[in-house]
């Protein structure tokens, strides 16, 4: 966690504030951004506390925090990251809270409650990279094409924001079915069969006797 909140003082520390690039009507240092928000190495740090949650669940150590409570300080962390610095709105005013809420989804339906729609969670779970990868190209260009430095009325930006998660939500969706799947199908078959024996119950590879 540290770490996540040390990497915008170091950027700040190291890096020259100049020069800058609009970052969706906002000027960004470009050096320090791209320390912060790009760089494979400091972005491994997400990485790692994903997976020190995920020990964390498995283990069986998680805090119990509920879905709803995690959701609000998801919340609380994005309205804290328009009032940080910039540099600082990036990552590590979020980071937390969304370390917290996603061991507090996976875990959701296991206190006998009714679980969510697992079929929608498990598609929309599979086209989060395709998510990831596109989401970034759509806000740039459709902003550029609604004019830079563009203003609007709340609803009119309510609605140009659906649009683009619907927008980015179909090219995902796309994505995934053409073009990752199709990947994944001719690149990972030795993949899977070698993840299938290691998943295999113990039972099944050990050899009868007699």
């Amino acid at each position: 966690m540290a770490g996540i909140v040390a990497v915008p003082v170091i950027a700040t520390v190291a890096l020259p504030a100049g020069p800058s690039f609009d970052l969706l009507g906002e000027p960004m240092p470009m050096l320090r951004t791209w320390f912060v928000y790009v760089l494979p190495a400091t972005r491994l740090i997400d990485f790692a506390l994903g997976m020190l949650m995920a020990r964390i669940v498995l283990s069986g150590r998680w805090i119990g925090l509920k879905l709803a409570p995690a959701v609000l300080l998801l919340a609380v962390g994005y309205v804290v990251a328009l009032l940080v610095p910039d540099l600082y709105g990036l990552v590590a005013a979020t980071a937390v809270p969304l370390a917290l809420l996603v061991p507090a989804a996976a875990t959701a339906g296991r206190s006998g409650r009714p679980e969510p729609p697992n079929r929608l969670l498990r598609r929309l779970g599979e086209i989060s990279f395709a998510f990831y990868i596109v989401q970034w190209p759509v806000m740039y260009f459709g902003y550029r094409q609604l004019g830079m430095g563009s203003h609007f009325s709340t609803w009119v930006s309510i609605g140009l924001i659906v649009s683009a998660f619907t927008l980015t939500l179909l090219l995902a969706e796309l994505l995934y079915r053409f073009v990752e799947r199709p990947v994944m199908r001719t690149w990972g078959k030795g993949h899977a069969v070698r993840r299938s024996t290691r998943e295999r119950p113990a039972e099944e590879s050990i050899p009868s006797v007699g």
